[in-house]
């Protein structure tokens, strides 16, 4: 496996020499040694070993082919990439913003005074439904996203705003950009959301 040379998947600088890289060999995820401390795969999530080890391993095709011994709780599904600490919890609470939407939406599609009002309380459901496929985009790591969680909680904003304006109930239109804001402000800043879904990139 080419160690010296690779870009370090936390920084994206080259990693100059051996001895200062460590990685993953299945994966061929490879960062500086101090870089990657503390640190597990960004895929697999496996710890990451010297980049001595690294340079010595065999071709990680060969090592995908190779049957691993039996282990009775080995899935051959897909591990989750990363979803700890708070982008855990932000994946929570980004599930339980979209539950609330859809719910209170089909509310207001049940109780829309006009028809123009049940046509936007149905496209609020709508986006809730956008909204859950967020969520699995998400925890499936997908490195797009964060864009389109922006774009749900844009189009949610702009409906919710437009829905207050026709019932005349503006009360709770503005929770919607608030929480867009601070989306933004989370996906922009945080260190575990860019090292999660530029590594799936």
């Amino acid at each position: 496996m080419q160690v010296a040379g690779s870009t370090c998947f936390v920084c994206e600088k080259n990693v100059g020499t051996i001895p200062d890289a460590v990685g993953c060999r299945r994966c061929q995820k490879v960062a500086h040694r101090a870089c990657g401390q503390n640190r597990t795969c960004p895929i697999c999530q496996s710890d990451l070993v010297p980049g001595s080890v690294l340079h010595t391993a065999a071709d990680p095709v060969h090592l995908i082919d190779q049957k691993e011994p039996d282990d009775p709780d080995r899935t051959d599904e897909p591990q989750q990439s990363g979803l700890s600490g708070s982008l855990a919890v932000f994946v929570v609470w980004i599930t339980a913003v979209v539950v609330f939407q859809i719910v209170t939406s089909v509310a207001r599609v049940a109780n829309a005074t006009t028809e123009t009002e049940r046509f936007i309380a149905m496209m609020m459901v709508g986006a809730g439904i956008y909204g859950g496929w967020c969520v699995r985009a998400l925890r499936d790591a997908n490195p797009r996203a964060p864009l389109h969680v922006h774009g749900w909680l844009g189009l949610t904003s702009v409906l919710s705003v437009t829905l207050g304006a026709v019932s005349d109930s503006s009360a709770g239109a503005g929770r919607p950009l608030l929480a867009w804001m601070f989306v933004a402000l989370y996906l922009a800043k945080s260190k575990r959301v860019a090292d999660v879904y530029r590594a799936g990139a």
